[in-house]
């Protein structure tokens, strides 16, 4: 809990001066509700558009997550600090935990803001179970994370690390139904979709605001428990503490 709250507070004071952070976690998603809740909501296939609208974007960019544990862990090797926590007498995992879990909790604050301006301020449905949605808000950011450290152990620098966060997000995001709604994307998008894991937490986001209950999405909080638990897993024992990392885009 030491290494958590010094690190956490470090990552907070940086972010205090990274505008981008919030815009692309916090008012872009807000922006994007704004702008194309009412195109939304003509397709015939959607009941409500800010029912679609909040919920897909709060997930798909909520992602984005993954490009800011980048640019803190480059950040650090650009500054110097991570030889100074590598030398420091921290062990792997706490290395390890020292990278992933301030954003973990940063990212289960922005679901949580934008959510709450969901259900508070733009009308948004309540879910037919709380205890399903913050569930499957707890996997999926279990996963972005998990994928964050993933694309750190493949990726030497940072401009690397940002272009397949952008496939990540964006392509595997939109063709699992974040923009709009899969029964609208190209037929070939169907098998890729279930692939991403954007999918199944959508999937379950949207049930649960049509008024499905807890037992109804169990299968796909399962889903990405598993991914998340396996790929964190996996991506902290590829986990390279003395690899050495660049800020420079060549």
């Amino acid at each position: 809990m030491r290494v958590l709250r010094i690190v956490l507070t470090k990552e907070l004071r940086v972010l205090r001066f990274d505008k981008m952070f919030w815009f692309f976690l916090v008012a872009f998603p807000l922006l994007l509700v704004a702008l194309l809740t009412d195109a939304i909501d003509a397709f015939p296939e959607v009941e409500s558009g800010v029912n679609f609208t909040l919920p897909s974007y709060s997930i798909l960019f909520g992602f984005y997550i993954i490009t800011f544990i980048g640019i803190s862990h480059y950040r650090e090797h650009g500054w110097g600090v991570w030889d100074v926590l590598r030398t420091s007498g921290l062990t792997r995992p706490q290395l390890v935990f020292s990278v992933v879990a301030p954003y973990y909790l940063l990212a289960l604050a922005q679901s949580a803001v934008l959510f709450g301006a969901g259900f508070l301020v733009l009308g948004v449905d309540a879910p037919g179970s709380w205890a399903g949605l913050i569930l499957v808000i707890v996997v999926t950011q279990l996963v972005a994370v998990s994928l964050g450290l993933a694309l750190i152990n493949l990726t030497s620098h940072l401009a690397s690390m940002q272009q397949l966060t952008h496939l990540i997000v964006l392509m595997m995001g939109a063709a699992a139904g974040g923009l709009v709604p899969q029964d609208l994307t190209p037929g070939w998008t169907k098998g890729l979709a279930r692939v991403a894991p954007q999918y199944w937490s959508l999937e379950a986001v949207h049930d649960l605001i049509d008024g499905s209950g807890l037992q109804a999405v169990l299968p796909n909080i399962a889903v990405l428990a598993i991914t998340g638990v396996l790929l964190l897993g996996l991506a902290a024992v590829m986990f390279d503490p003395t690899k050495q990392r660049r800020l420079a885009f060549r």
